[in-house]
């Protein structure tokens, strides 16, 4: 802040009218444009200090006085205190009528106007000497001879090289016409003569249309060529005809006829010209022709019709032309077929049940856990109450079978639980070999373990099945959880075959071995189920019943291996046989490191198979031992697919054991 004070010196005082009226006075000060005005500082005993944001200097400072004294009457101070040292004056109009800018202006510009700032000519020059001027002209010397003189060379400039301008003009006028020329007379002098015309336009001249030139075409086709016409390999183009052709149009004609490889001519078989069976055999593939004129079946037919054969049929309905979706053929007894639509089971018979409740605190001793709910249940081949654990086999056959549970302890203590699957064939429940497995608990907030046991197992008609548990210590409260525990069983025997309409049927014809049966034989039921039988067609119109093994491929390693991906990885492999449905079986015991939890899936072609994932959590360093199992059903597989077991953990180190994949064909 810049503060100036004035002394108030010449008054007598700052009272009565001699007083300022502040606010009028700071207003107008305000209003005098001076630069960062701020107010009044202070007033008091005949003085007073105003405060600005800029320093004032020159004409400011007189405004201020100036504003001052309108507002106490008084005459401005007669020797103010201009602070001019060192401070510029600006914004000033003229001192003492003379424009200041102006006039620096117009004499800077007049003393940088080195060349002649006057103006000044020749005849205003002051008196000098002839060696003064001669001292500042170039190229030539004067003197003071008064007459005139050529330069030295002027003889010279006459020469033909010489650049001299000459007149031309006629004595007679002193004035020579334009377009003349000059023309030696003979005797040392020049005449002027007209210049001659010069014809620059073809047209100008004369006996044009005369046919002067024999050796030209005309255009009009008058004059005929007397020898060959060269186009020096230019193109001869927009013509009409030649010799009456017209040369554009053959072309065209001439290259489609050309370019149709297939038959430009359209031959057919009746204009063909004469040839022999053999090169007509010669051409033809997939048949061979002879002289005969009955119809004939290519050689490899009846083959195609035997076991295994790849021969299509087309079956369609001889009232509409069409079979409706879903028919099969059925053998009418006079060696046909008629259409009728599929009967039987369409889907393999199948169980699955589940708890819906918290078991009761589990004995120490084996207590069954009730199925209180119903996932499916094929009511052919299976029995079973709500709310029981029991599920009955209603038909002989080979069933997969797999038990699965979630044990949970409700308290504090380390313990240990058994799970099981058991089967009654007419007494008591017992213990289905490799259908067992143990779970350890470890405290309440780690302690739920699941275990799963399945097997394939040949069951009779009457059979029942269950799942049972116990624990160790029964204090410990451990409980199947509830919507965790179940039992599935599925029937690999597959879905039966068509059945026809009542009161008809096919006759088969029972042969071993191509041997001619002995006797009439009459059967009333015809059952395979379980003996792997097939029918083959022998394209003679009648069946041969066959009894063929099914395939299975059973991979067994006992090797301890260990893994620490957290991606799933590659722990067993088998390849499919042959085309197929298949029921893929594994089984394993595994461990791992403390907290650690182990999970196993089955893929197929590098694909994951929706709920096959198994897993196992370590909940105690020292070490527990989990037996894993999972199964997948697999219909539609070809010969060569990849059938893998694949493992990984979440943190830590897992390890597996006597592993067993078994891919059964049904």
């Amino acid at each position: 802040m810049a503060e100036i004070e004035r002394q108030w010196s010449a008054f007598t005082g700052l009272t009565g009218n001699n007083t300022p009226d502040l606010p009028r006075l700071n207003q107008e000060l305000r209003e005098s444009a001076l630069p960062g005005f701020q107010g009044i500082f202070q007033l008091q005993e005949g003085s007073a200090t105003f405060i600005f944001t800029n320093p004032l200097a020159g004409a400011a400072v007189l405004v201020l006085d100036a504003l001052i004294a309108a507002h106490t009457g008084d005459p401005l101070p007669e020797e103010p205190e201009l602070p001019f040292e060192g401070q510029d004056i600006t914004n000033v109009g003229t001192v003492d009528g003379v424009d200041i800018s102006a006039q620096a202006s117009a004499t800077n510009a007049h003393i940088a106007d080195t060349a002649n700032p006057h103006a000044t000519d020749l005849g205003n020059l002051g008196t000098g000497t002839l060696a003064e001027l001669n001292a500042l002209v170039t190229n030539a010397t004067l003197d003071a001879v008064g007459s005139t003189r050529p330069p030295s060379g002027h003889a010279a400039r006459h020469y033909t090289a010489g650049d001299d301008p000459l007149i031309a003009q006629s004595l007679s006028s002193a004035s020579a016409p334009s377009g003349r020329l000059l023309q030696t007379d003979g005797s040392g002098g020049f005449g002027l003569i007209p210049t001659p015309a010069v014809i620059t336009d073809h047209g100008a001249l004369g006996g044009l249309g005369d046919d002067d030139h024999s050796q030209y075409l005309r255009t009009d086709g008058a004059r005929a060529l007397t020898g060959n016409l060269n186009a020096g390999a230019n193109d001869i183009i927009n013509v009409g005809t030649v010799d009456g052709v017209d040369i554009s149009a053959l072309a065209s004609t001439a290259n489609a006829h050309i370019g149709n490889t297939a038959n430009p001519h359209g031959t057919d078989l009746g204009n063909l010209g004469t040839g022999t069976l053999a090169e007509l055999n010669a051409l033809v593939t997939n048949a061979t022709l002879d002289s005969s004129s009955s119809p004939r079946t290519p050689t490899p037919h009846a083959a195609s019709h035997g076991a295994e054969g790849s021969d299509e049929l087309l079956a369609q309905d001889l009232g509409s032309g069409g079979a409706p979706a879903g028919q099969v053929l059925l053998t009418d007894g006079i060696g046909g077929f008629s259409l009728s639509a599929l009967a039987g089971v369409e889907q393999f018979p199948v169980f699955s049940g589940y708890n819906t409740v918290n078991s009761a605190t589990l004995p120490s001793s084996f207590a069954v856990i009730p199925l209180g709910g119903e996932n499916t249940k094929d009511t052919a081949r299976f029995t079973h109450a709500v709310n029981s654990a029991e599920v009955t086999v209603l038909v002989t056959g080979l069933y997969y079978v797999e038990g699965f549970a979630t044990l949970n302890m409700l308290g504090n203590s380390r313990n240990q639980s058994e799970f099981r699957v058991t089967r009654s064939t007419g007494g008591v429940f017992n213990l289905v070999p490799g259908m067992s497995g143990l779970v350890y608990h470890r405290q309440s907030a780690a302690s739920a373990t699941q275990v799963s046991v399945s097997q394939v197992l040949t069951l009779q008609a009457g059979d029942r099945i269950r799942t049972e548990g116990r624990t160790d210590n029964a204090n410990q409260n451990v409980v199947a959880r509830a919507n965790s525990c179940g039992l599935v069983i599925i029937s690999l025997d597959g879905i039966r075959g068509p059945q026809g309409p009542p009161g008809t049927g096919a006759s088969l014809l029972i042969q071993e071995d191509n041997a001619a049966p002995s006797g009439n034989l009459s059967y009333t039921t015809l059952d395979f189920d379980g003996d792997n039988f097939s029918v083959s067609d022998e394209g003679s119109g009648r069946a041969r019943v066959e009894r063929r093994p099914l395939s299975d491929v059973l991979v067994r390693t006992e090797t301890i291996v260990n893994t620490t991906s957290t991606s799933y990885i590659v722990l067993q492999t088998a390849t499919v046989p042959k085309d197929g449905t298949y029921a893929i079986q594994w089984s394993g015991t595994v461990t791992a490191d403390e907290q650690t939890t182990l999970r196993v899936q089955i893929w197929i072609n590098g694909v994951v198979q929706s709920g096959t994932q198994r897993q196992f959590t370590q909940t105690q360093f020292v070490s527990s031992v989990q037996t894993l199992a999972t199964q997948h059903w697999a219909p539609g597989l070809s010969a060569g697919d990849v059938v893998d077991v694949r493992w990984n953990v979440n943190t830590g180190t897992g390890q597996a054991a006597d592993r067993n994949l078994l891919l059964l064909e049904r």
